[in-house]
């Protein structure tokens, strides 16, 4: 395990990185992050634009040694009631091959949960008010919101459940990334991999962080 740098900003992900942790959420991130905050003195480093404090931190002295929090100490309950569903649908459905599917792939072709259509429908406009006419909605900024934030929760309930039926060795999956580039007028060609995938999670933390910081979009 690597030690973290003193007097240099890490984020969340890049601590979880340089440390050997895999990044939590919820109540496990919770008891990460504390035992972070216990076991260094820091301070976190302030946005030169909005002259408020970044969630990053900057550690001036080490206090102990990390120690990583285990899953009895961190505060939840860790059972599986809320993903069982999915995680019987998913041993009901599975078709196994080797293609790469991105997630409105899995939650419209593979899984049939959703329609392809609508989850496609709030990324443009002249769609949203298409749709909304033919499902008599009324709010069509209301029904983005709801397809975004059913999007979000299914993700959440897909991942957790592939994560536990890899765990209990019924499955082996791969997140990966597909880059799509243009080979020519006609042409397109593509690769997919996850080489990156940390480098990438690491300029969309920093990219939401910033506007976050920015536009104040989210509390969390």
């Amino acid at each position: 395990m690597t030690g973290l740098e003193l007097n240099k900003e890490y984020t969340y992900p890049q601590i979880c990185e340089t440390v050997g942790w895999e990044q939590k959420a919820g109540n496990s991130k919770k008891a990460q992050i504390k035992e972070i905050e216990s076991a260094y003195e820091f301070y976190h480093p302030v946005n030169k634009k909005t002259h408020k404090q970044k969630k990053s931190y900057i550690f001036t002295r080490k206090v102990r040694d990390l120690v990583e929090p285990s899953k009895s100490n961190c505060g939840g309950t860790h059972n599986r009631k809320n993903i069982q569903p999915m995680i019987d649908y998913l041993q009901a459905k599975f078709d196994l091959d080797d293609n790469w599917y991105s997630f409105t792939d899995w939650y419209c072709e593979k899984l049939e949960l959703m329609h392809k259509g609508i989850c496609n429908a709030v990324y443009h406009p002249d769609e949203v008010d298409a749709v909304c006419e033919k499902y008599n909605i009324s709010d069509g900024k209301l029904f983005c919101e709801y397809v975004s934030a059913a999007k979000s929760e299914l993700k959440n309930m897909f991942l957790k459940a592939l994560a536990y039926l890899e765990k209990k060795n019924k499955i082996t999956y791969y997140d990966e990334y597909k880059f799509i580039y243009r080979l020519g007028k006609r042409t397109i060609g593509y690769v997919i991999t996850d080489c990156i995938n940390d480098t990438i999670k690491e300029i969309e933390t920093a990219v939401c962080n910033d506007l976050n910081e920015d536009y104040v979009l989210s509390k969390r």
